[in-house]
């Protein structure tokens, strides 16, 4: 039977971890004629050995680091018929020696100069070229990623655009509350506590309005094993009067019942800076569809909260008409897909 082998080391990893462990199973229990291999770390043996049959092959070097590069390409197994990473991190030889190279490309912001630690940056930039002539397929999670990609390594493989899927047990999680026990309702973020995440900004904003809601805000996210943290969020949260709870690292079994007893998910990652935010006197939400109903419910809450009046257009009246907007409105394009047709127009 054709080999997939696949770079698991991250599977512990808030984030791409996630990814791996809602995606692993369903991909194994499909494709019943294919002999899987999954490179671990020896501390995840038990993780991995939980996600379905495949054989273990430890690997001793962690993600993102140079020792990769010698590490990964020898525990490939010589039988190996396609080699999967759910990252960026493409070790350059195994990439080389593989049969055929599948990379998930979750983001390339990593790429930018204003984003992350100079050490990933130089390490993307040295492997993207490689992806784009090894690589194919590439999976992106959005439309957005895609388009990027394309914008930064055009030539290569055509890019498929395959976003997060949910596993079941995410639906059936019954509500859970924070691990304190507090009953009080809450808002919730989940994520790497790093200084692009905008963390810090999600907490003053929550303090601006604490007093006229009755929610907490509860952050799910490890500030220990990241290169680059956001230090200055994490003291800010702690030093509040009890309505914000950092939880840092929480156990993947545990997220479901709290994701299920929350009110609210707050994605706070708008890179603007608190003065331009405050430039705004006005709100304006195309969207079509489904996420036109949910640009209808954020009129509520942008207008109850933050007292900014806001309208929201359907995409396709918008893309015909000549709106009033000017340099003091911010404009929010919502679409459910990645890739509505009138909200790109």
């Amino acid at each position: 039977m054709p080999r997939l082998t696949v770079d698991a080391r991250m599977v512990r990893v808030s984030g791409i971890g996630t990814y791996l462990r809602s995606l692993l199973p369903g991909v194994m229990s499909r494709l019943s004629d294919v002999d899987f291999t999954l490179l671990c770390l020896r501390e995840d043996r038990d993780v991995c050995a939980a996600l379905g049959p495949a054989d273990l092959v430890e690997v001793r070097e962690r993600h993102l680091s140079l020792w990769e590069q010698v590490a990964v390409p020898r525990a490939l197994p010589s039988d190996t018929d396609l080699l999967w990473i759910p990252h960026f991190n493409v070790p350059v030889a195994a990439a080389v020696r593989a049969p055929a190279l599948a990379v998930t490309l979750h983001d390339i912001l990593i790429h930018e100069p204003e984003f992350g630690a100079p050490l990933p940056r130089v390490y993307a930039r040295v492997v993207f070229p490689f992806i784009r002539r090894y690589a194919d397929p590439v999976f992106c999670v959005s439309a957005f990623t895609r388009a990027r990609w394309l914008e930064a390594y055009p030539g290569g493989a055509e890019p498929r655009v395959t976003p997060n899927g949910v596993a079941p047990h995410w639906f059936d999680a019954s509500p859970a509350a924070p691990p304190d026990g507090d009953a009080r309702p809450y808002l919730l973020w989940v994520g790497n506590l790093k200084p692009h995440k905008n963390v810090g900004r999600l907490i003053r904003a929550f303090r601006e309005i604490a007093d006229r809601v009755d929610h907490r805000l509860v952050l799910v996210g490890p500030l220990e094993g990241l290169r680059s943290v956001d230090r200055a969020a994490a003291e800010l949260a702690d030093s509040g009067d009890g309505r914000i709870l950092r939880l840092g690292h929480l156990r993947y079994e545990d997220l479901p019942g709290l994701m299920a007893g929350a009110d609210a998910f707050a994605f706070p990652e708008l890179n603007l800076t608190d003065d331009q935010l405050r430039g705004f006197d006005r709100i304006v939400i195309e969207a079509c569809g489904t996420a036109w109903h949910a640009g209808l419910v954020a009129k509520y809450a942008f207008e109850e909260l933050a007292r900014i009046p806001c309208e929201t257009w359907l995409a396709s009246e918008m893309r015909y008409a000549d709106p009033l907007i000017d340099d003091r409105t911010l404009v929010i394009a919502v679409t459910q897909s990645g890739e509505t047709e009138d909200t790109k127009k």
